[in-house]
């Protein structure tokens, strides 16, 4: 309560009106275009190995839980299972 009084206090309602939620971005943003060109011309086979990649690329190490959420929801790659 005391955030939003203080912000009336301050800007007034258009004040009241502005979101000031902290949204963190990924340091892999500006690197997702190149890795998904590396990616699909030559493929993975583990998560590891992409991790790997990923680090030696652009130097930002990532664990493997972070490099699958990574792989699936920013560069668009899925599981393929083999036959």
């Amino acid at each position: 309560m005391t955030r939003y009084l203080r912000a009336y206090i301050e800007g007034g309602v258009t004040a009241l009106c502005l979101s000031r939620r902290h949204c963190p971005g990924s340091a892999l943003l500006p690197y997702s275009e190149g890795l998904k060109t590396r990616f699909q011309v030559h493929p993975p086979h583990t998560v590891a190995e992409v991790a790997y990649e990923i680090e030696k690329l652009t130097g930002i190490q990532l664990a493997l839980s972070a490099c699958r959420e990574f792989m699936h929801k920013r560069l668009g790659m899925r599981y393929r299972k083999m036959r």
